[in-house]
């Protein structure tokens, strides 16, 4: 069964990192949506370097609407394909 990871992201440059080797280096079969929602910092960029030619991630960008509306946008997304949502 693949998981769903969703991480809503406004500036995380500092741990955004290591959250996603740390997800990575659970060894499951996995997809992650990362929705970052409008950070000021390199929260989108440091994500989408780390992120780039793995089937396994999504990252999003939005223009800002808060920690709440971030998972509701990546739940109703039509990238998200698993059966079960984590954070």
């Amino acid at each position: 069964m693949e998981i769903t990871f969703l991480i809503a992201a406004y500036n995380e440059a500092r741990t955004i990192a290591e959250v996603l080797d740390r997800i990575a280096a659970l060894g499951l079969d996995y997809e992650a949506i990362v929705v970052d929602d409008g950070s000021t910092d390199t929260t989108a960029e440091i994500v989408c370097q780390r992120t780039s030619g793995s089937p396994h991630w999504r990252p999003s960008v939005l223009p800002g609407g808060g920690h709440l509306f971030s998972p509701l946008v990546a739940i109703g997304s039509p990238r998200w394909s698993g059966g079960f949502a984590g954070a």
